[in-house]
């Protein structure tokens, strides 16, 4: 049975803007598109996030000072003010039209669609715009939610404790993982798990190891689980894979 995917990361207000003509599917900006297609929106449209940034961006932000008053402050420029990400339908766009003589595939994708927006606005709240996209590889649907990124990203917000922001460096990315591993969890067990998707394949994907001979090891790991599933030589495999030197993920394409 196919995975489902889910994916969120943070803009800046003047990053935004090239983001929603990129999902608005604005000429010139969706290059990576053969043949772009005109979206569908849902709670708005790229104009509606534009408003709710600038509308974010006028007012100040409140703030605790150092002898314990409270004030406020406008709000920096390079303030990350938009979470936008997207959660995508493992069947190809090819393979959709057999959905309409099919009545069962074609309600557990709608179910899909239905169950993965309730989730994200649980999560990022009830205001968030949808964008639905046919022109790519596979059926996706990308999330637009306005406020401090650090409130409502989930790996962000991990990265705070009840202190404030987690010192060491080391700390903060573990808990940026953990709280990103979080979401994932939650999205499958809310939405994958009901509609009998799978959980975490391909989630330490072997392309992201830079050392060749790792690589090697990890896929004769993989062959092995294949043959015989064995929770302890896959808690060995996501060891060795964790260690390991990574390369980065390509952007995120709208």
């Amino acid at each position: 049975m196919a995975t489902l995917f889910i994916r969120a990361h943070t803009y800046t207000a003047d990053k935004a803007g090239g983001i929603l003509d990129e999902a608005d599917r604005q000429p010139d900006a969706c290059t990576h598109v053969d043949q772009p297609q005109r979206p569908k929106w849902l709670g708005g449209n790229a104009a509606t996030v534009r408003q709710k940034i600038a509308d974010y961006m006028a007012t100040r932000e409140s703030l605790t000072l150092k002898n314990g008053q409270e004030a406020t402050r406008k709000r920096r420029h390079d303030a990350r003010c938009l979470v936008a990400g997207v959660f995508s339908y493992p069947v190809p766009v090819s393979g959709m039209g057999a959905f309409a003589a099919n009545p069962v595939e074609m309600k557990r994708f709608i179910d899909w669609s239905r169950q993965s927006q309730d989730f994200i606005k649980r999560e990022f709240g009830k205001d968030t715009v949808f964008c639905v996209h046919l022109d790519e590889s596979h059926p996706h649907i990308h999330f637009f939610a306005v406020g401090n990124a650090n409130k409502i990203h989930h790996g962000l917000k991990a990265e705070f404790d009840d202190t404030g922001k987690r010192r060491a460096a080391a700390d903060r990315s573990e808990a940026h993982k953990a709280g990103l591993r979080g979401l994932l969890n939650d999205y499958w067990l809310t939405v994958g798990q009901n509609l009998g998707f799978n959980r975490e394949e391909g989630v330490r994907p072997i392309w992201r190891v830079k050392d060749r001979q790792i690589r090697a090891k990890i896929a004769d790991i993989d062959k092995a689980l294949t043959r015989q599933p064995d929770e302890s030589t896959k808690q060995k495999r996501d060891e060795l894979w964790e260690k390991s030197p990574k390369a980065k993920r390509p952007s995120l394409s709208f």
